[in-house]
């Protein structure tokens, strides 16, 4: 059975960020809950463009704050 991009992408950030399963929720904001760096964003961000094919504007890497922002950009950026 194929992964949802929303797994695929919570897969990446508990890999990414070295958390566990159960601590990565899509309510939590990626830098302050997750305590991403900047490196570890910017290594998401690569790994999501590679992955995916999409390019993220940075306007709309500034207005990604929780898991679920991530994943929906992600999810919306994919279908097209």
């Amino acid at each position: 059975m194929e992964k949802t991009i929303e797994q695929q992408i919570l897969d990446l950030l508990i890999k990414q960020l070295q958390k566990k399963p159960e601590d990565v929720k899509p309510n939590l904001r990626i830098k302050e809950d997750l305590n991403a760096d900047s490196l570890d964003v910017v290594e998401i961000l690569m790994e999501i463009e590679d992955r995916y094919g999409v390019q993220v504007p940075d306007e709309v890497i500034m207005s990604i704050k929780t898991v679920k922002d991530l994943t929906d950009v992600v999810a919306k950026m994919a279908e097209k």
